[in-house]
């Protein structure tokens, strides 16, 4: 028996239509909170200076912003969309660049010369071996090294760091294990230059956008 996909006389399950809409829903709602706790790990401070009300706001701004997107469904009109937040993300880049730079306070001055994470070697470090990380590398694994230390990452800094495979083993999100120094050494090496080479191509695109 064969079944023809022609036929129009096949009522629509609107349950199903509306049991995936509900889901959709929620998946935007729930990465609207995704990225209110990337902003919250990335920017303390200055989440710390917003009302109250700002997470939620951002939250809610992703959210309309997926369910919006679900209600175009015109080719034309999807293409006007996109060239309406193109460039008005051109226009938020260059007034966030602008303002940076008559600003000249602690933020700019972060921006420029971005505090580092120190590391700990029980003895003179090898040669050549890294002293630091940069901070905005181990910002986002914050809950790691809470869970493997007990402490914050500002705290761990005040006392000087953490040695060579504790260090890796937060910013793989993993419990800390030994390992050789050398081979924790070269994987930190290895993280940080992957972490500058996709920061610079960042910053590229930044500047293309402009």
């Amino acid at each position: 028996m064969t079944t023809d996909l022609t036929r129009t006389d096949v009522p629509t399950d609107t349950r199903n239509i509306d049991a995936d809409r509900e889901l959709i829903k929620a998946i935007a709602m729930d990465i609207g909170k995704d990225v209110v706790a990337y902003v919250e790990v990335m920017y303390p401070k200055a989440i710390e200076a917003t009302s109250s009300t700002f997470k939620l706001s951002l939250r809610n701004c992703v959210y309309n912003e997926i369910m919006g997107a679900l209600e175009v469904i015109d080719a034309d009109e999807i293409r006007t969309r996109l060239e309406e937040r193109k460039k008005f993300r051109r226009q938020w880049t260059k007034a966030y660049r602008d303002l940076r730079k008559k600003d000249g306070g602690s933020a700019a001055a972060e921006e420029q010369a971005p505090r580092p994470f120190p590391i700990l070697y029980p003895t003179r470090p090898p040669t050549g071996a890294p002293l630091s990380i940069p901070w905005s590398l181990i910002a986002p694994h914050r809950p790691q090294a809470q869970i493997n230390h007990g402490q914050t990452l500002e705290s761990l800094a005040e006392r000087g760091g953490l040695a060579p495979c504790e260090l890796l083993a937060v910013l793989e999100d993993r419990p800390h294990r030994r390992m050789h120094l050398e081979d924790a050494i070269r994987q930190i090496r290895a993280l940080c230059d992957a972490f500058e080479l996709g920061a610079a191509a960042e910053r590229a695109k930044l500047e293309t956008v402009e």
